[in-house]
């Protein structure tokens, strides 16, 4: 923890969580739907958000979750649990 209030991770740390905001912002503002929405800010930013983490999210599941789920059907499917273990095809 003293490392990163030193500033030798602060800087990782800062930049990964500002690329993170302004990729939200992006998409937010990207999305056809969101803009409709001028008129009303505090929807347009309920929707906005919206839209960003639906992206996130989907970017996660797309990185981690389909080959793991993968790897689950294909263990139920061939009834064989040591495909859980090996690594990624």
């Amino acid at each position: 923890m003293k490392k990163l209030l030193n500033g030798s991770a602060l800087l990782p740390v800062l930049s990964f969580a500002l690329a993170m905001l302004i990729g939200g912002l992006l998409i937010a503002f990207s999305d056809a739907k969101v803009l409709a929405l001028r008129s009303e800010p505090w929807e347009m930013i309920k929707a906005g958000a919206a839209t960003a983490w639906n992206a996130y999210v989907a970017l996660f599941e797309g990185a981690f979750y389909a080959q793991l789920r993968r790897k689950l059907l294909a263990a139920l499917v061939i009834k064989d649990r040591s495909i859980l273990t090996r690594g990624a095809k």
